[in-house]
């Protein structure tokens, strides 16, 4: 399983992924949602499934040090959306 940090304006989320064989290319976010090639899922940045399986897991979220989360998860990959996302911009994306 993978994790997804989702961070919108000043809040982030943390959802469990489903279990899939994913590269650092497989997911991308799109207005307002966020799709995965690997596993075929599409949910809404609530969670909500769209199409492909069943709702995201949601993750309690802490502060936390970049540094000490990447080292219990090497995998995460972290999605920005940017505060015009409605507006068809297209979204900001890093990976550690």
């Amino acid at each position: 399983h993978g994790f997804a940090l989702i961070a919108q304006d000043d809040a982030v989320r943390g959802y469990q992924l489903p279990a899939a064989d994913r590269g650092p290319n497989d997911l991308r976010l799109g207005d307002g949602t966020l799709a995965d090639r690997a596993s075929g899922g599409e949910w809404r940045l609530d969670g909500r499934a769209i199409a492909g399986g069943a709702n995201l897991t949601p993750l309690p979220i802490s502060e936390e040090y970049w540094f000490s989360w990447t080292q219990c998860h090497p995998m995460t990959q972290i999605l920005h959306v940017p505060n015009n996302a409605g507006s068809g911009a297209s979204p900001a994306r890093s990976s550690p």
